[in-house]
């Protein structure tokens, strides 16, 4: 059985919508269309360029793309390297203010969560004491100072095979 997903989007009466239409064996057996509302970058990661320097605010400016607005990253995470930066959209524009970028790039699993930035390993608060030092057993020898992981709640009952594999 073949499957195929297409996603596009579409315009009807001056609104945007996204559909998205499963076929399996070349046949549509499901489709959904909704309206595009809210368009958030939250998430999102981009190579930006660093526009302008504001010391006085110990932040910089950054530009992600030409149609979008300049982002705000705070000054103490910007590496000694170039003009050009990877950058991850931690927070979205809130009315007048600039949306807030970081280096610190997240990749969030089921179980993990993994960072560039930060590379300590870190264990949901609501896990209990003696899960928390099986699931430190299983990750710790998997990490080195390139990336840290934060374990996350849903890890507590999940199979060692299945945390691993992530």
């Amino acid at each position: 059985m073949s499957k195929e997903l297409i996603i596009t989007n579409l315009e009807y009466r001056d609104k945007e919508y996204a559909a998205c239409c499963l076929l399996e064996d070349k046949k549509a057996v499901e489709m959904r269309i909704c309206r595009v509302e809210n368009k958030s970058l939250l998430g999102n990661i981009y190579v930006g360029k660093i526009e302008k320097y504001v010391k006085n605010i110990g932040a910089a400016f950054v530009r992600i793309g030409a149609e979008l607005p300049e982002c705000y990253l705070e000054m103490k995470q910007i590496p000694n390297q170039g003009e050009n930066i990877i950058v991850q959209v931690s927070k979205d524009a809130v009315k007048m203010k600039a949306p807030c970028v970081t280096t610190n790039l997240n990749f969030p699993g089921k179980y993990l969560v993994l960072t560039t930035e930060n590379t300590k390993l870190g264990i949901s608060s609501k896990i209990d004491t003696e899960t928390k030092e099986v699931l430190k057993k299983w990750i710790q020898p998997l990490m080195d100072d390139s990336f840290g992981v934060v374990i996350r709640t849903n890890a507590a009952t999940a199979e060692k095979a299945d945390i691993l594999r992530e």
